[in-house]
């Protein structure tokens, strides 16, 4: 029955099309690869669907792919394919100021004093108003691609009482794009971005699926270590 709900889905998308001309389809695929294939509104369903399905085959090298898992369809942009309605969009990573704020941000949270963080706070909440729209994995790699910020969540996670204030945002967001369908399958494209491999991918799965999002940063900071003297976390 899955089967047959999501293949009437796809139908009538497919269906929707009147064009002539061949039309690209974007493609999100389980593992979490964006796919723009070329697909003709006059060809035969079912030899649409073998087209896919061959192509999501390839890329996320499953030959026993069974389309009753979770697929998204777009026909208009590769961005718009990645994108949760009302959700944050994975496909934007930080830009440079973006990453100036949330740099901003962590090496507060490790460095400053409490009171030192009171007299900072309102700067501090603006670079935050900021970065909302990143993306939480985006906003995640950003710090773990950075070896000062990696060393600074470290100090961080140390100070529980800062370490409650930084993540009830993060976590927040998280819990925010999980609910949206927004986040478990980029948990992959993440992997790769950080240069992890195939445990630490699946391990970083794991803990996002079952939306453990402390374990999630001590994941990460197990499998993304500091470079040169991973032992050395002091600021």
């Amino acid at each position: 029955m899955a089967r047959f709900l999501r293949l009437m889905q796809v139908t009538l998308l497919l269906g929707a099309l009147s064009l002539t001309a061949e039309e690209p389809v974007v493609v999100l695929t389980p593992a979490g690869n964006s796919l723009t294939l070329e697909v003709d509104p006059q060809d035969s369903f079912a030899n649409v669907m073998a087209h896919i399905e061959q192509e999501i085959q390839i890329a996320d090298e499953t030959p026993d792919l069974d389309l009753s898992q979770s697929l998204q369809l777009n026909f208009f942009s590769p961005i718009a394919a990645t994108r949760a309605p009302a959700g944050r969009n994975y496909a934007e990573a930080a830009s440079p100021s973006e990453a100036k704020d949330i740099r901003t941000i962590v090496t507060s949270l490790a460095k400053y004093s409490w009171a030192q963080l009171m007299n900072h706070k309102s700067s501090i909440k603006k670079a935050g108003d900021r970065v909302d729209h990143v993306h939480p994995l985006r906003f995640l790699a950003c710090i773990f691609n950075d070896e000062e910020m990696k060393g600074c969540v470290h100090a961080i996670r140390d100070r529980s009482r800062i370490y409650k204030e930084f993540t009830s945002g993060l976590f927040g967001s998280l819990d925010t794009e999980a609910r949206n369908g927004n986040l478990e399958q980029f948990v992959p494209d993440f992997a790769r971005s950080l240069n992890l491999d195939g445990n630490a991918a699946s391990a970083l799965s794991s803990v996002v699926q079952k939306r453990q999002w402390d374990n999630l940063i001590d994941t990460l900071m197990k499998f993304k270590p500091r470079s040169g003297n991973p032992g050395r976390y002091d600021m």
